[in-house]
């Protein structure tokens, strides 16, 4: 499955030679998503961090000899101290000096100016056309998505060879683009300017076949490239799952715990299993008990008490 990345053409941002000091492609990636921590900082920061290391000495201590005169003639103005007002002229002198030579060799120095004079080696979205900017952007999100992958970062990949591998690769591709774009404008003009004639058509359409050949090929490497960074993605997953996994299974002990209680739950299944048959079988005595109870509660039968008149008679009948 070939990389598809998400951003549109517009999104292209600047290619840079490898040969370009990593200092000053700080400058060129400010702003986009390749942003550094250099490029991020205020205006003194960003020079500190691009400008080049004699330019940053010589600056840095032209303001160290500037700010120790001002202290000097800060100090000398001190009435109590008997020192001349010479003395104090001089220290304002080397400030003086030492404070515009600071800010001259600043801006002549500047990481800027320094860029500009390589501008051959940056090539900005602007410089080739629609179709050759996607396909730059496809390159470049190829590129980035291998050297911030999983894999990449965990050291399971030569991450610094490739690194400099798919710079090479990006700048390549920008230069064969720059060149495809400024041919086809240059193409699109003389076609729309030339005439019809047979011999014309004819050198129209081999310089034609030959863009789309250059674009082609092209087109393959960038396709390759993603390709590359499909198999990374894969690794990627892979390595996410396996990490994943050892998390979960640094959690078995808990899951093992879980299922050790197990055997006590059997054992008090049989027990209140036997608890059951006790109960059972008290219930069977309780209800034989009950049983016996309820004959024995039954109600007695009395006889019948005489009328008193027959008990008279009876009385007088009998002999006395």
């Amino acid at each position: 499955m070939a990389w598809q990345p998400p951003y549109p053409a517009r999104w292209t941002w600047p290619a840079c030679d490898p040969e370009l000091p990593a200092r000053l492609r700080t400058l060129v990636t400010d702003g986009t998503s390749r942003r550094s921590p250099a490029a991020s900082g205020g205006p003194v920061r960003r020079w500190l961090g691009s400008a080049a290391p004699r330019a940053r000495r010589a600056v840095v201590s032209c303001w160290t000899t500037a700010g120790a005169a001002l202290v000097g003639a800060f100090v000398t103005a001190v009435p109590a101290l008997g020192v001349g007002t010479d003395v104090q002229a001089g220290f304002w002198v080397a400030f003086g000096a030492a404070g515009v030579t600071g800010l001259v060799l600043g801006r002549e120095l500047s990481p800027e100016r320094e860029l500009a004079k390589r501008a051959r080696h940056v090539i900005m979205p602007n410089q080739v056309d629609e179709p050759s900017r996607l396909l730059l952007a496809r390159a470049q999100q190829a590129i980035d998505y291998v050297c911030n992958s999983g894999v990449s970062t965990a050291g399971l990949i030569d991450h610094a060879a490739d690194e400099v591998t798919l710079q090479r690769h990006e700048w390549e591709i920008a230069c064969a683009l720059r060149d495809i774009s400024a041919l086809r404008d240059r193409f699109n003009a003389e076609a729309a300017a030339s005439g019809r004639g047979e011999v014309t058509r004819a050198v129209l359409e081999s310089q034609r076949r030959a863009i789309a050949l250059a674009q082609d090929a092209t087109q393959a490497r960038v396709a390759a490239l993603e390709r590359y960074a499909a198999q990374v993605r894969a690794a990627d997953t892979a390595h996410q799952d396996w990490q994943t996994a050892q998390r979960l299974a640094g959690q078995n002990d808990m899951y093992l715990q879980l299922v050790a209680r197990t055997a006590a739950d059997a054992h008090a299944v049989a027990e209140l299993d036997g608890m059951i048959t006790h109960a059972t079988a008290a219930a069977e005595v309780l209800r034989d008990s009950l049983h016996r109870a309820s004959q024995a509660a039954e109600v007695l039968t009395l006889p019948v008490p005489m009328a008193p008149v027959l008990a008279a008679e009876r009385g007088q009948g009998q002999p006395g």
